[in-house]
């Protein structure tokens, strides 16, 4: 993924509380919200960073979760773009958790003007082909009508700059004046080997990912596991083996249902928007990767012949994001795809832990009961509509 080159000379001006704040938040991102370690890292008071942490982070929102390193799970991505037909989509909520739960599917959100849906599957490597097999036949069954799959081995969530943030009063400071794209050199992720892993691992992994500041001692009870057998995962498998790669801040206003295990947005601060762009050059995906870094509301991108971006820009600049945007396209000689997505209908689920079997260690992926269960589905609406008709 792009490395930045030299930072604009342009800063953002708050007062010095803010500035240990930002250098807090970059020792979050580092190694997660564990107070002491943070308090070593930055140099401040374990109370005051703990007090602070509280105050500016907990009570304003922002949670802090794991990014889990999927490269080392042994994991792949497809996102895909797709229409759902219209005699399906009052039932998009069962149709997606369905998909969650036998698919890989690990989000959606769906566009506001097209009424597409973006789709995002994380599935085992090995069992990639086949995960993009049965979602195409999903689409001939019309299921989905429409429906473009594209494969990425690179991606990432971005982590927040808070040298933009103003974290006393929720807002950000950027200087939309520059006009040159920052030089990137790219670099490769590389291709980690697969760790060992087990079904208590992913029940952690699953936890940190909706919300890393929670005691191991709550996530042992949540878990009905020991304290002794929770530790000993954490510190020799998830941290010792990697499978953690950094942490994120959510600033753009997600929440986590904790009943349903699923993320939701909460309100309308920002204005989420996706791009993306196929067929690409190498020296077009790097001047791409380029423009969209230089932004402080990055929050996902992803390589490979194709691009895409979510990026959550403050009601208040939507206009000067979507110059930036006209600009980049204009530069590089790429056509973009811009999507302006719905709060209301997106949500993120987590990791497929339901889907590895604990027994053997493999994950799972049963085309025939999937098939099975949306042609049920067909059959139902079908009949929905034939008695709505007499």
């Amino acid at each position: 993924m792009p490395s930045p080159g030299k930072e604009e000379d342009y800063q953002p001006k708050f007062d010095n509380r803010n500035d240990d704040l930002v250098r807090m938040t970059k020792a979050i991102l580092e190694v997660g919200p564990r107070i002491g370690e943070v308090a070593r890292c930055v140099g401040i008071h374990k109370e005051t960073v703990r007090y602070r942490f509280r105050k500016f982070f907990v009570e304003r929102g922002l949670v802090v979760q794991a990014n889990l390193d999927y490269q080392r799970l042994g994991f792949r991505r497809l996102i895909i773009v797709a229409r759902l037909a219209d005699a399906y989509e009052r039932h998009f909520f069962p149709i997606m958790s369905a998909l969650s739960e036998m698919c890989y599917l690990t989000g959606f959100m769906q566009t506001t003007l097209e009424g597409l849906y973006i789709l995002h599957v994380v599935v085992p490597a090995g069992l990639r082909d086949e995960c993009s097999r049965l979602y195409e036949t999903l689409h001939k069954i019309g299921i989905f009508p429409e429906m473009q799959i594209l494969t990425f081995e690179e991606f990432r969530s971005v982590p927040m700059k808070p040298e933009y943030y103003d974290f006393s009063n929720g807002v950000w400071s950027f200087d939309w004046r520059a006009d040159e794209l920052s030089s990137v050199t790219l670099i490769s992720s590389g291709k980690a080997e697969v760790e060992k892993y087990d079904y208590t691992d992913l029940l952690i992994l699953k936890e940190f990912d909706r919300d890393a500041s929670q005691p191991l001692m709550e996530i042992s009870k949540r878990l009905k596991l020991t304290y002794k057998t929770l530790e000993h995962h954490y510190r020799r498998h998830v941290l010792g083996r990697g499978l953690i790669r950094r942490y994120r801040v959510v600033w753009n206003g997600s929440t986590y249902n904790q009943r349903t295990e699923k993320a939701g947005s909460m309100r309308h601060t920002y204005l989420p928007m996706a791009v993306l762009a196929t067929g690409l050059a190498d020296w077009q995906r790097a001047k791409l990767q380029a423009g969209f870094n230089q932004l402080p509301f990055l929050w996902f991108e992803a390589s490979g012949p194709s691009y895409y971006a979510e990026v959550f820009v403050p009601l208040e600049s939507y206009s000067e994001l979507l110059k930036r945007i006209r600009e980049i396209s204009a530069r590089t000689g790429v056509p973009i795809r811009l999507f302006i997505l719905d709060y209301g209908k997106g949500l993120r689920f987590s990791i497929a832990y339901g889907l590895y079997d604990p027994e053997r260690r493999v994950w799972r992926l049963s085309a025939a009961d999937t098939i099975a269960r949306f042609e049920n589905l067909i059959v139902n609406v079908n009949n929905q509509r034939g008695g709505e008709g007499t």
